[in-house]
């Protein structure tokens, strides 16, 4: 529970509705939407230091398919690229076959790229390649790690 659109109501609406009750000028719902759009920046924040001058930023998730609270969060991440100077496109992934989930298309778009296939560029700027270690391995919760290393196995990466 929570999130920004419960800023709206509880149990919050499906997009749609959120965004036509905005669209009516519904202040909740406003200020729902600014908040989603506000998260999105702040996540895309987040990541500016890993790479502080991207050329593009890909937004995926169903609430960007809903236009109103798409393009709020489409202005809201390009707002703050400009204001740190960074010019660089904002915009959706478009779903393969229209059909599929955004994690279903990442991983498509993962495995195109490993394979050597048209995504590389993205294997490569993320440097997937030089992944080591365990998906466990930065879990700092005394006695988790090893628990969670027993149920699951070693999940080691390959290179």
């Amino acid at each position: 529970e929570g999130g920004a659109a419960y800023l709206y109501r509880s149990p919050p609406p499906p997009p749609a509705e959120l965004a036509e009750a905005a669209t009516r000028g519904d202040p909740r719902a406003e200020a729902a939407v600014e908040a989603l759009a506000e998260a999105a920046a702040r996540a895309v924040a987040s990541l500016l230091p890993s790479q502080p001058r991207p050329r593009r930023v890909y937004l995926s998730g169903r609430l960007t398919r809903t236009p109103v609270i798409g393009e709020a969060i489409r202005a809201a991440v390009k707002g703050l690229l400009e204001s740190l100077g960074v010019d660089a496109e904002v915009t959706g992934v478009s779903r393969l076959g229209g059909e599929t989930k955004e994690a279903a298309t990442g991983a498509a778009l993962i495995a195109s790229g490993l394979a050597g296939g048209r995504y590389e560029w993205i294997v490569d700027s993320l440097r997937l390649r030089e992944s080591r270690g365990t998906i466990f391995d930065y879990i700092l919760i005394p006695g988790a790690r090893g628990r969670l290393l027993g149920e699951f196995g070693k999940c080691r990466l390959r290179a």
